[in-house]
Order: structure tokens, then sequence, then C-alpha cells
């Protein structure tokens, strides 16, 4: 701590304030003069005036300036015989005399004698041998370098190895450069400082300079204080020594010390120049020695007033003397106008110099595998816009939690051993917890993990970038998983590397072949989608990156004209991440209609990412012949119905066989609708008579085990063979299990059944009509008898026909 400091603390102490204010007590401060009286501070300043005269002068305005708790001494060579290099005199001991004194005997001065530099300096070494630990410091004040033969160099060698804390300052006065350069390492040695001084105005200046107190903030840029991490960028102006207001929220900022070795302090400075509702008030300090990111420890929580303090504007906070390497200081209020604004802070203590310095972090060792420019691709990703995160570019990414896998250059393998994520500044969307994978079976294979890691929601000085190690692994894929963010609701992410060696000898991962064949579902390739749940199934295979929302059900293509074909490639659109995209799903193959039997091919599972470039994922499967596939939605990935976008089928048709005959229309009329005579005669409600006005948005609902009862024209008798039961798309109301029956005599009977019929809960393309054959029947009266729904609880039909022809 300087020697201000240490008045400050005594003018608070009578202001009444020490319990805040109150600075620590300092190790006393030894400062001995060494003065040259030499024969040449006889010659003239261009001002007329010797040198020896400007010297006094210059000499008795420092003195004058001297904090009165500084102890002082003097000792003079040249000032009583000449051309004797003996002549060196201990005329004030330290802590003899003071200031005044002292300058009472350089003013009666007279220059006589030579300039022994090197034997001054060992004898003015010999008063600190008592006062080590203390501030000592000598200050060499001459207009020379060394005539008596001494080694100034290896002196102040001796000054260090004497282990006395004593630095060395040299004041030059009208010295040239090269004489400069002879004395230059007394200063360098010790720990000193060089003062030069050309005349009269810049000897009062560099003595001014010379006898100012030492700067113990340790914090300070100037003396190896160095911020480690911080929010932003504006936390770098609390340490470099300028007044600048700092901007900021709350936040914590780590430092180290010079040379990242460890320090002993007691006192914490802010400052404070005036009153401002942006100004600091409440705050924490830790300290720790693990680094950055490492464990802390408080110190204390503190509040600094909202004024300025007239004797000094840094507001000095004191607590029991801490040794560390690292100090976070966590600002956590203002005084009430919604952000911070710091200016400087100061820390008051000592480095310990003799001890071990944190090595600097070293490069990571290889090159950064995902970089484009090194052959990193890209493979999957929920957005497009994961490929922002290896362009080199601090450009944002934003994305929700999701994966991103990467290759290396040709698909070979690399080894691998640190990762880093760029955290420009604090945010609440910055990337948090994540997980690091690899693998060897592509972007859609297995992945073992590498660990799960988090990011401190700071800026790593100077560059931004966090580094995470791990034990070397070797893979051919990079699989990033993001988990959560800090806080802000989705992630922004900047950029991010992986360092190691590609192991260039490996043989190349062989691109993917395109799929053989064309796309069997296409209509362009005459593919035709029979049924499914909604009329939006139609876009799966338009060719077009529309969104088909569904829930879960089966769709039925059929292949040109009925025609078999045979496939082993199934192909899904996933443009991006989303918790409604298709996840599982099942495939399967027939031959005897869409309302016929299917056998399984197999079920799978989409990744919820964009498969780079086309966004298309592909299945592949043992090849299977039919002249049917059945599509069948199971899940989504978690939003509660399926979005959908293209799916694609690639396999061979068989030109040559015989394709599905064309369903033919049904004979007759419809003998239901009413506008051909059709009659409802009985049924559990009036609602019935919806389904046979014509009017397909009619819908008619009733409980499991209901009938209705239809006459024909006029209840003349006729014959049919076909029923039809329009369901406009999947619906878990929707008719299931139903039974038809016919009678002669009477509505009342008897009635004959027809058969049994189960409905599909899906759409039949293209007009939504699903028909159910039987024998041909005659006879005047019509039952149907619903059984049973899709699951819901109740039924809930819409239109009937019955096609056949009245007797004549």
């Amino acid at each position: 701590m300087d020697f201000k400091t240490t008045r400050i603390a005594a003018s608070h102490l009578v202001l009444g304030l020490s319990a805040l204010f109150c600075a620590p007590a300092l190790a006393e401060s030894n400062v001995l003069f060494i003065f040259d009286a030499s024969g040449s501070m006889k010659k003239a300043m261009p001002s007329g005036e010797s040198r020896m005269d400007a010297a006094k002068k210059a000499m008795g305005g420092a003195l004058a300036t001297m904090p009165a708790d500084v102890r002082l001494g003097l000792l003079l060579y040249g000032h009583r015989r000449a051309k004797d290099c003996t002549d060196i005199e201990l005329v004030s001991p330290i802590g003899a005399d003071d200031g005044k004194a002292i300058g009472a005997r350089i003013n009666a001065l007279t220059a006589k004698g030579e300039t022994p530099i090197a034997e001054s300096l060992k004898q003015g070494m010999r008063s600190y041998a008592a006062l080590k630990g203390q501030d000592n410091r000598m200050i060499l004040v001459t207009d020379g370098i060394e005539e008596c033969g001494g080694n100034v160099c290896a002196a102040a060698q001796e000054v260090r190895d004497a282990g006395f804390d004593l630095k060395v300052d040299v004041v030059g006065f009208t010295l040239s450069p090269e004489q400069r350069a002879l004395i230059q390492c007394v200063p360098d040695v010790t720990g000193g400082q060089y003062y030069d001084a050309q005349n009269m105005a810049g000897l009062s200046t560099a003595l001014q300079k010379a006898v100012e107190p030492p700067d113990n903030n340790i914090l300070a840029a100037k003396n190896g204080g160095r911020l480690l991490s911080a929010p932003n960028d504006e936390w770098q102006k609390l340490n470099d020594g300028d007044d600048k207001r700092a901007t900021t929220y709350n936040g914590a900022g780590v430092w180290s010390f010079k040379d990242g070795k460890p320090a002993t302090f007691d006192t914490f400075e802010v400052l404070i120049p005036a009153a401002d509702q942006y100004n600091l008030k409440d705050f924490e300090l830790l300290v720790g020695d693990e680094g950055p990111l490492g464990s802390f420890r408080s110190i204390g929580q503190f509040s600094a007033q909202n004024m300025k303090m007239m004797k000094t504007p840094y507001q000095p906070f004191k607590f029991e003397p801490v040794t560390a390497r690292y100090l976070k200081v966590v600002l956590n209020t203002d005084q009430g106008g919604g952000y911070i604004a710091a200016h400087e802070f100061r820390v008051q203590g000592t480095v310990d110099a003799a001890a071990e310095g944190r090595p600097a972090a070293t490069a990571p060792a290889g090159i950064d595998l995902l970089a484009p420019a090194n052959g990193g691709q890209l493979l999957a990703a929920p957005f497009d816009s994961w490929n922002t995160l290896t362009n080199g570019k601090a450009d944002r990414a934003t994305s929700r939690a999701g994966d991103g896998i990467w290759s290396f250059k040709d698909g070979k393998p690399a080894t691998f051993d640190t990762f880093e994520v760029l955290i420009p500044g604090t945010e609440s969307y910055n990337l948090k917890d994540f997980e690091l994978l690899v693998g060897d079976e592509g972007p859609l294979g297995s992945f073992r993990s590498i660990g799960q890691f988090s990011t401190q929601n700071v800026k790593m000085m100077p560059d931004g970038w966090q580094r995470f190690s791990f034990a070397p692994v070797t893979g051919r894929y990079l699989k990033i998983g993001f988990r959560t963010d800090h806080g802000g609701g989705y992630i922004a992410a900047y950029d991010v590397r992986l360092f190691g060696i590609l192991d260039e000898a490996a043989a190349a991962t062989a691109k993917a072949a395109a799929p053989t064949g064309v796309d069997l579902l296409s209509p362009a390739n005459g593919g035709q989608l029979l049924l499914a749940p909604s009329d939006s199934w139609a876009t799966l295979t338009n060719g077009k990156p529309d969104r088909a929302t569904s829930r879960a059900g089966d769709g039925v293509w059929m292949f040109k004209d009925g025609k078999p074909a045979t496939f082993d490639t199934f192909a899904v659109l996933i443009p991006e991440n989303e918790q409604y995209n298709l996840k599982d799903f099942e495939l399967l193959a027939g031959d005897e209609g869409a309302l016929g039997s299917f056998r399984s091919i197999g079920q799978f599972t989409t990744q919820n990412m964009k498969v780079m470039p086309d966004a298309w994922q592909r299945f592949s499967f043992a090849p299977v012949t039919a002249r049917y596939l059945k599509v069948g939605f199971r899940s989504d990935h978690g939003g509660g119905y399926i979005a959908a976008y293209d799916l694609r089928l690639f396999g061979t048709l068989d030109a040559a066989a015989t394709g599905v005959a064309q369903v033919p229309a049904p004979q007759g009329i419809n003998l239901l609708a009413q506008a051909n005579g059709g009659a409802l005669l009985g049924g559990p409600d009036e609602s019935w008579a919806l389904l046979n006005d014509g009017k397909e948005d009619g819908r008619m609902s009733t409980r499991a085990g209901g009938e209705g009862i239809w006459a024909f024209k006029d209840e003349k008798p006729a014959t049919f063979d076909s029923f039809e039961m329009l369901i406009h798309g999947a619906d878990q109301y929707n008719l299931k299990d139903f039974e038809l029956l016919a009678a002669v005599d009477s509505p009342a009977g008897p009635f004959l059944s027809l058969g049994q019929f189960t409905a599909q809960n899906a759409r039949a393309m293209p007009a939504g009509y699903q028909r159910f054959s039987f024998a041909p029947a005659t006879a005047r009266y019509f039952k149907v008898v619903m059984k049973s729904d899709q699951g819901g609880g109740y039924i809930a039909a819409h239109e009937f026909r019955l096609f056949g022809q009245p007797a004549p």
C-alpha cells in the first residue's frame, strides 16, 4: 500500500468513518539518497546556473513533498576531496534526519571529487541490513558514470542478491544515451526505475517521480494485473489506470496478479468520482488459486457510498490479509439507475516475487479439425445456422437444444483432446451445458460420450474462447449436443473448435452412393396415394418441402398402374430440428390392395436434425418386392402431433408385370340417397337422416349398437352388392366395426346378415369413400348396425351409399 493511502485512512478516521474506510497498516518505508557531489557538478547549465545549484533546488522541492512517515537517509560522494575515489560518506543514516535537515546538508555541499558509483551502492546497501521486508529504496542522483573502476552492474547484482528487498532508482542528470546505457543495469537488475533529466525542469520532474511512494496497486495493468474473465470488454477499463467510465450489468470479473504469482493484500479500492444513480453499490470479493474457472472463497460483501470522498475519490474497503493468485469481483447492484457504471478498481498489496508464476496456457496441439479450411464438414444439425459455428466468424447462431455432427477431412479418423467454445460476453442465451460424443459409423450411427461440460457465462480474456480438455479420443465423427442455455430460453452459440491431428494415412470414408432406381411414390413416376389419415398426406410425395400435419396413422401408396416393384431405400425429409418432426415409423409391403393384408419391412427412427446438405435421411433394408407400400407414422419428437414433409421410396418398377385392374365404379344408383327415393325408416335419433342426405359435411354421432333401417324408393325391392362409407380422415370417433343386413317382408324383419365389416381409420383417396362388397342381395329394406368406433368412446359417421338397381 502507498503513502497516500495511509494519509487517506487517517483523514477518514477523523471523519468518523473508520469502520468503513480504514486502510491497513503498512510496512515502514525507507529511502536513502545517494547524491553526486563530483567535480562535474560544477558545470554550467544553459540557464547559466551550475548543475549543483540546479540539483540543490530540485532536491529541496522533492524533499518538501516527501510524506512525513517515510524514513530518509543521505549518502554523498565526491563532496570532500578532489581525485579521491574513497570519498564516500553516510552523512545521515536512515531515520536520523527529516527532509528539511537533509535538504540543508545538500545545500551546504560543494562539488569537488570523483564518481565512485559502484562502491557507493555497496556502502549504501549496508544501511538496509536490519530493514529486510520493509519498503526499501535507494535513489541515486548523478550527472556522470563510474569513474573509479567499479563495476556498477556487478554492484547492482550484489544489492539484489543481498535479499534486503531493496530497489535502486537512478536519476540521470544530463547523461547522454551512451552514458545511460552504462548505468541502466542498476534499476533493471534491482527492480527500480530510471528517470532521465536533461535540464533543471526535467530534473525537478524526475526527482518528483522518484520520490513518489511506490505503486502498490497490484491490480493495475501496468503492475502486471490482468483481467482473465468478465461479462464484457468494458471491464478492461477497471484496472487500466484511466478513470474512464465502464458501463456494465451485474456480473463477475476475475483478475490475476503479475506473472500469475500469488499476492497478499488487505484493501480493495473503488473510484467514485461523484454521486450518480449508476454508481456501484453492493459487491462481493472472492479469492482463489485454481484459475478463473476454479473455486473461489469469499472475502466478504461490501457496499460503496454514493458520494465523492473529498480527500480522495477512492473508497477503500479493508479486510483481513489474504493470500491468493486470483481475485474475483462480483458486482451486484447499482445505486438505483438500472445498470452499473464503474470507474477504476485498486488492490493494495504485495506480489510474492519469489513464488512460481502460473505458466502461460499453451496453444492446443494440432489443427482445428472442424474448420472447413481444414476439411471439417457439418453433416447433420438442427438448423442451417449451425454452419456458422465453424466459419471462423463470431456470428451468432440461434438454436434450441439439439445435436450437430461433423466429419473430418475426407471422412478420415482424427485424434483430439481439446474443444473450445467462443463466449464473447455474458448473455442469458449463451450455451451452458453441452455434451461431446465420438463415432465411426456415420451421422446416423452410434456414438459414445466423451463427456458433459459446462461453460461459464463470462468472456475469457482476451479472445473469448473457453477451453475444455479431455483424454485423447480417436474417431471419424464428432457429435456436439447442445443441452441448455444460461436462462434465456434458447441457445445462442457463436464458434466452436476441435483441436487434434488428422490421420492422413488412414483410408477415407467412401461417399454414400445415390440410391438406385426411381422414386416409386412420386406421382410423376406413377405413384398414387390410396389411403391416408387426411388429404394433407398427398403433399408427402408432391416433390415440395411443404408441411403435412398429422397424428399417428397409416398411409398406403400404389406403384405405377398397380404393378409390383422391388425397392430397398426409403427417405424422409427433415428440414430442421422441430419437436413435431416424425420420429418413429414403420414400413409395410402388400399385394392385396389398400385394405388388404401387409407384412412389416421394419421399424425405423429419424434423428431430429437436418442432414446436410439436402436434409434427406435415408433408411435401407433388404430388397422387397410388392405392389403397395404402407407407411405407418407412430410418434413425433415430443410436440404432440406429427409434422412431416416429403417421403421417397427408391426402387425399380417391374414394367413387364401385369398391373392391378382399376376398380370399376359400382353398378347402378345410390339406393339410399334421398334424391333417389331412399328413406330412413328408423334409427336412434333424427341425426341418422344425415347419413343419406347427399351432403358430405353432415356428421351423425351415436353409441355403439345403434341401428338404422332404410327403405328404397316406394319401399320397392332392389338388388345391390356394394356399400360405401365416407371417412373424411383419421379420427378416433370414426366408425370401425359394423354389420349390414337386408329384409324383404317388413321393416321389422326378419333381416338376413350380408356380412360384418371393418373400416380403416383413414381417408380413401381421392374422394374419401371406403367400399365394401358382398354377394348380390335383393330386398326392400336395408339395416346398418354400428358396433364400434376407433377408440374415441362414441361413433361419428358421415355419409352412406348403397349401390344397386331398383326392381323393375
